[in-house]
């Protein structure tokens, strides 16, 4: 994940609001969305490490080791910038050469079609940019939660449903939800730009091989799981994981048992 991305994401767990951190701060909203976004060019150099590390202590991060991220990402860009100046090739203006008018003209038609065809393509390629960029700040896999997060409190369930078991997950937030066993893994991402999911409504089956899911964002969902047989019945665990912060839940069938794990923020 890229570090300013990083930033943003604990921010919103820690429910801080950029309108918070401006106030107190006296930092223009507008630099506090270019220091989340990384467009460090929008913000007047000489402000740039003062606005950031106002930003870091605001949030509680380590302040230090947020500006060796940044100095590391600003001495990249910069060395990028050393390299194409020194490799750009020798300009020839070819309307030099001794041409006819008609040879001209199909030059010229040519450079056109061909800066059409480029804005095109990058014009296209933006918003799958945009979305990788959305998608890699919703993701949560272990490492994560281990080095973000520590266990605040393990609940285990006894039921009693018949396979195959449906799991019926609804989120009005962004979120990001992974499921996974000893055979497969499947994630989904909810928000407004992103590709993988088109609902706020998601639909797993559990045929009884011990599955985990990771739920990213618990402060308003809904997770029920329920028995698709003739005489099915249905357990709501909503209110058990709901926490405001990442849940882990594992599903086990010999006996059936359900555990909720909910983490909290380590710093």
């Amino acid at each position: 994940m890229i570090f300013y991305s990083h930033y943003k994401k604990i921010r919103r767990e820690y429910k801080i609001s950029l309108e918070d951190i401006s106030r107190r701060t006296k930092i223009d909203i507008k630099y506090l969305k270019a220091l989340e976004s990384g467009k460090f060019i929008e913000i007047p150099g000489v402000y740039l490490r003062l606005f950031f590390k106002a930003y870091i202590r605001e949030i509680g991060c380590d302040v230090d080791e947020a500006i060796d991220s940044l100095d590391d990402f600003l001495n990249q860009k910069t060395e990028e910038r050393i390299i194409d100046s020194q490799y750009k090739p020798e300009k020839k203006d070819i309307f030099n050469i001794q041409l006819s008018d008609i040879q001209r003209s199909n030059i010229l038609i040519g450079f056109i079609f061909i800066i059409v065809l480029v804005a095109i393509i990058a014009l296209q390629n933006r918003p799958t940019s945009s979305v990788f960029d959305k998608e890699e700040s919703l993701r949560l896999n272990q490492n994560d939660l281990e080095s973000l997060y520590k266990i605040n409190s393990e609940e285990s369930f006894a039921e009693n449903l018949k396979f195959p078991v449906s799991i019926r997950f609804e989120s009005s937030d962004e979120n990001y939800i992974y499921f996974s066993d000893d055979n497969s893994e499947q994630e989904y991402f909810i928000c407004d730009i992103c590709d993988k999911v088109k609902s706020d409504v998601i639909n797993e089956k559990w045929d009884g091989e011990n599955k985990t899911i990771i739920i990213g964002n618990t402060s308003d969902i809904k997770l029920v799981l329920y028995s698709k047989s003739q005489f099915g019945s249905s357990v709501d665990f909503s209110s058990l994981v709901a926490n405001g912060f990442p849940v882990v839940v594992n599903l086990k069938s010999d006996p059936m048992v359900v555990s909720v794990i909910k983490y909290i923020p380590s710093r």
